[in-house]
């Protein structure tokens, strides 16, 4: 992925808007499109190369579960220490674990955005 230009749209799904934030000022330069309903998160998923999706509980599991059926290629940013083990092992899904400091969260991610 080209992150010099800003014509890429990534859409990123977070329930708390918290994350979603984050990503708009560490990566100035990749337009996020930033949705927090689920019925919204479906009817878009095709419409885009790559979905970041923010995993705060195990609450959000069906929805991401939902879109990985449809074969979007997910970025799972996983904030819940309990999901960490079971989201391995799944393909077409990146799990990139954020329960660090931000700099080593942004530096994950720069390796999977680049």
């Amino acid at each position: 992925m080209n992150t010099n230009t800003k014509t890429e749209e990534l859409l990123v799904f977070d329930k708390c808007h918290y994350f979603s934030r984050f990503l708009k000022t560490a990566f100035k330069n990749i337009n996020f499109v930033c949705i927090h309903n689920t019925v919204i998160l479906h009817e878009k998923s095709s419409e885009f190369p790559l979905i970041l999706f923010i995993l705060y509980s195990e609450d959000d599991l069906i929805d991401l579960f939902r879109v990985y059926a449809t074969g979007s290629r997910l970025l799972v940013c996983n904030h819940s220490v309990k999901m960490k083990k079971l989201l391995t092992g799944f393909s077409n899904l990146t799990v990139i674990d954020c329960l660090g400091i931000k700099y080593e969260i942004v530096e994950n991610l720069k390796v999977v955005l680049q």
